[in-house]
């Protein structure tokens, strides 16, 4: 505290000194322990799904969003909003369906691969909440978070990549 008053306005303000003195910093690491494992996810559900039914899974995070902004955001969504959002999942659904003509090719187990981009999409929708609940409770920059955010991901990152792709890393390199 003696140090905070000896600074000047502007140092004191600075986004070091802010990141230093915030003790909920914390609060951050859940999502980005949520988009660390979105990211790992998406490679899994890659390996097992062809690129239509992987993308048309991947569309459901726009509605899992939505849910769990009602839930957790204890946002109310109009009938008309939600009437928007049914119209826009079954039009992802019909224009994706309409593209392929059956020539998806499953590259693995269809169970892991659809788990995964359900997965990916939970786990999109309730970072997303989840970050804008955090940053609407307090005065803490964006640009403050997004630091956080990336202190705590790539940690994490290093962590899978130890757990997945160690042998690979080692042997050809970053």
């Amino acid at each position: 505290m003696f140090l905070m008053k000896r600074l000047d306005p502007i140092t004191r303000d600075s986004t070091a000194v802010q990141m230093a003195r915030e003790p909920p910093t914390l609060k951050v690491s859940v999502p980005a322990l949520c988009y660390t494992l979105q990211n790992n996810l998406q490679f899994v559900a890659a390996s097992h799904l062809g690129a239509e039914l992987l993308q048309l899974l991947y569309q459901t995070k726009t509605l899992s969003t939505a849910i769990l902004g009602v839930i957790i955001l204890r946002k109310w969504l109009r009938c008309n909003q939600w009437v928007a959002l049914c119209v826009l999942v079954v039009g992802v659904v019909v224009a994706q369906s309409s593209q392929g003509g059956g020539s998806s090719v499953n590259k693995g187990s269809i169970t892991i691969g659809v788990a995964a981009a359900l997965g990916v999409s939970m786990c999109s929708g309730f970072a997303s909440v989840y970050l804008e609940k955090i940053l609407k409770g307090d005065k803490t920059s964006i640009w403050v978070r997004n630091v956080q955010l990336c202190l705590f991901s790539i940690p994490l990152q290093f962590l899978a990549i130890y757990q997945r792709d160690w042998e690979k890393v080692q042997a050809n390199g970053w």
